[in-house]
């Protein structure tokens, strides 16, 4: 598995864990650390750039799903207040 791989599957485990209980997000952070801890340096490295790398994707995924919410309030205040309009 490469370190994307690795960093995608603690992510989804991570998301997963919004309802969880303290001592289960707890447990989560033991093993991501103690996980990250038993890499050598130069996989530190490809974890942190692989790290990185995940959260920007995020981040454009974010920006495009905001601009496309922005866009559908736009279109139906643009809508509502031709509705309204007409009906003055």
């Amino acid at each position: 598995m490469t370190a994307r791989e690795e960093i995608d599957k603690y992510k989804n485990e991570f998301a997963s864990l919004r309802n969880a209980s303290a001592e289960e997000k707890e447990e989560f952070d033991k093993r991501f650390r103690n996980f990250i801890r038993s890499k050598s340096v130069e996989e530190k490295k490809l974890y942190a750039a692989a790290f990185t790398e995940s959260a920007k994707d995020e981040m454009k995924r974010a920006k495009k799903l905001a601009d496309y919410v922005d866009a559908k309030i736009k279109r139906w205040n643009t809508s509502v207040n031709v509705a309204y309009s007409s009906i003055q």
